[in-house]
């Protein structure tokens, strides 16, 4: 219960005050210490999300170079794995056991996506995995850029020289994925 001698009007969660209304508390330290905290929140996560901020607001690309310089980061595409789909491709004998994979990845979105990695399986006739192989974007040949540009499309060429496959077996088909390291 309430005393007689408590006004619940005069009491604040911000400061407490005497009985002139005075604030017994500083509020200014604590308004600075917590702006501050934000403010290097914010930067923070400017610092994590510098790919996205420079690929999809170009106006902060020059700042965010400036801030990468001084703290040893790199500026990269953004990985969007949903944006890069595999539009289309062949698998193509090249001797006695070799293989030509070609391939166009094509980014459905409006900014430009960094190259994936494309793991290629080849498969017999019974859909077993006769070879599985993961191939990195450094890897590529025809691979011009680090990334796909927005809504473009970039052909890919892979060479395969399959020596372990056993008597019998033989590549009837194959599956591509594409993803991020």
């Amino acid at each position: 219960s309430w005393s007689a001698d408590v006004d619940p009007h005069r009491l604040s969660l911000l400061a407490l005050r005497d009985e002139e209304g005075q604030a017994n508390v500083r509020t200014g330290p604590w308004l600075l210490a917590v702006s501050a905290l934000l403010i290097s929140l914010g930067l923070q996560w400017a610092i994590q999300e510098r790919n996205y901020l420079a690929n999809r607001f170009s106006w902060t690309r020059p700042t965010l170079e400036r801030g990468c310089a001084v703290l040893g980061c790199r500026l990269r595409a953004v990985r969007d794995i949903d944006a890069v789909v595999i539009d289309s491709s062949s698998l193509t004998m090249a001797g006695e056991s070799g293989y030509r994979m070609s391939l166009k990845l094509k980014n459905k979105s409006l900014h430009p996506v960094a190259f994936p990695a494309i793991e290629l399986t080849l498969i017999d006739a019974l859909d077993q995995v006769l070879v599985r192989k993961i191939v990195r974007p450094e890897d590529m040949q025809s691979t011009t850029t680090a990334s796909i540009g927005a809504g473009e499309a970039q052909d890919v060429r892979l060479g395969l020289l399959l020596k372990d496959l056993g008597p019998g077996q033989r590549v009837v088909g194959y599956r591509l994925t594409t993803f991020y390291l």
